[in-house]
């Protein structure tokens, strides 16, 4: 089955910041992904992130900044039932009172199910760094190809511009870009099966990281064999078009 992101949310705070979806109500079957920075004058990680119902989704990948007072963090869960059909509000509690931090908030269909690290391809890769430029890509290689690729971006803000890695990667439209506290964003893509590059550029010096793994797809993964060919066209995602004009041609029944 092919992945589609369907939308996002996003906000600046503390711990106790929230997050509410306002394009559309969540549904049954999808997928909720988090992203995480933040920063304190004492190291702080997060200690989770639930929604309304207290359904806490699970940490697939955390970093520390290289100036130990911050983190950068990955979390996901399946759509639990009571936030099926509803706008629903994702709370972020740090380890740390005080501080800032940022968080995004993905709802993506077509994605396996599960609420262990097991829905991701291996083990995130992540790096660190400080200084303004190109950021160092991450060690990482996926499994299979066209899977749902992300490339994690956080920093410590200081009021500097992030850049996404350019197409055939898509950055969030709702990421948190220029912030005085924290930046923090996705960036997403088909994997390709193999290592995996994703840069960003920033035009300051600031503690950023950068964390990059794939999500696996639902439905059976064709991984050799005489169907291999196929995969990216069985998973590639697709864009259905509205059938309203159809209907209106005279065509419904």
């Amino acid at each position: 089955m092919a992945w589609s992101w369907l939308q996002s949310a996003s906000g600046q705070g503390g711990s106790g910041l929230t997050v509410t979806f306002t394009t559309a109500n969540a549904s049954s079957g999808t997928k909720l992904i988090a992203a995480v920075a933040g920063d304190n004058s004492s190291a702080t990680t997060v200690s989770s992130v639930k929604d309304a119902a207290g359904n806490a989704m699970t940490n697939l990948g955390s970093l520390t900044l290289g100036d130990g007072t911050g983190s950068v963090t990955l979390l996901a869960m399946d759509t639990p039932a009571a936030d099926v059909g509803i706008k629903p509000v994702f709370t972020l509690t740090m380890t740390v009172a005080g501080g800032s931090a940022a968080m995004l908030v993905q709802e993506v269909s077509g994605l396996a199910t599960g609420n262990t690290t097991a829905m991701i391809d291996g083990t995130a890769g992540t790096v660190t760094g400080s200084s303004s430029g190109t950021t160092t890509n991450p060690t990482y290689a996926s499994s299979t190809a066209s899977e749902y690729l992300v490339v994690l971006y956080g920093d410590a803000g200081n009021s500097i511009t992030y850049t996404a890695p350019s197409s055939p990667w898509t950055g969030d439209p709702n990421g948190i870009n220029t912030s005085f506290n924290n930046d923090c964003v996705i960036s997403y893509r088909n994997s390709t099966g193999g290592t995996e590059t994703g840069q960003y550029s920033i035009n300051g010096g600031v503690q950023w990281g950068v964390l990059m793994v794939a999500f696996k797809l639902s439905g059976p993964v064709i991984t050799s064999g005489p169907l291999l060919g196929l995969q990216s066209l069985v998973q590639a995602p697709v864009t259905v078009p509205s059938l309203s004009g159809w209907r209106n041609a005279g065509h419904s029944r």
